[in-house]
């Protein structure tokens, strides 16, 4: 199943993929620090699960679902 994370802090982003690496089901195809580069990222790759932040700058995480 692939992954991507979406979330402005860098300590967050690392935590959360330590934690997805625990998973042998789950693979993370991307990291990113905000909605509008993971938006991109999609219209090219499809994706099983998003783990999304919910308060970040410019785009938050409900407008970007």
């Amino acid at each position: 199943m692939t992954c991507i994370i979406v979330d402005d802090e860098p300590l967050a982003r690392d935590e959360m993929q330590a934690l997805i690496q625990e998973v042998s089901q789950l693979e993370i195809i991307g990291k990113f620090s905000n909605a509008v580069t993971a938006l991109d990222f999609l219209k090219t790759q499809e994706v099983d699960l998003i783990f999304l932040d919910i308060e970040m700058p410019m785009v938050t995480g409900l407008e970007f679902a």
